[in-house]
């Protein structure tokens, strides 16, 4: 009897280790599948335009070890108002060609890619809203500049 006791929670201690094990894996699987469909960023870095510039940063796609680079793309923290008025938090406004790219694509869930200046795709996940159509004030960048949200992206 002792033998049989000893055998069975071995089995079950085994049996739970594996069950435990498997789920460990197949947790990760779908970030991990994520990442790679959106050719996520190991590594996004900003840098000071007054200390370097955009040729300096592309080259750093050809250093040792490098697989893929985007980018460079400007960068600015703004607070919007919206067209009924909201404030908005700060939000950084990243500019960019295009949705693609071999780093760190963007999927459009809504409405279009920007094409004009005025223009602007809001992430799924902003503070604001991100209502096709919707109008953005900058007041407190020169000229109290608008866009016009014409995407959602993810």
């Amino acid at each position: 009897m002792p033998t049989l006791v000893m055998g069975l929670a071995t089995l079950m201690a085994v049996a739970a280790s594996v069950l435990g094990g498997t789920l460990l894996v197949v947790s990760g699987a779908p970030f991990d599948d994520a990442f790679a469909r959106q050719h996520g960023a190991h590594l996004s870095v900003q840098f000071d335009a007054g200390r370097a510039e955009a040729a300096q940063l592309s080259a750093s796609a050809q250093a040792p070890g490098v697989t893929a680079a985007s980018g460079p793309f400007r960068t600015a923290t703004v607070a919007p108002h919206t067209d009924n008025d909201d404030t908005g938090w700060p939000m950084t406004v990243v500019g960019r060609a295009d949705p693609g790219g071999s780093v760190d694509s963007v999927t459009l869930m809504d409405g279009r890619w920007a094409t004009r200046p005025g223009e602007v795709v809001l992430s799924a996940d902003s503070s604001l809203f991100p209502a096709l159509g919707r109008r953005l004030t900058f007041p407190a960048l020169p000229g109290d500049p608008v866009l016009k949200v014409v995407g959602v992206a993810r």
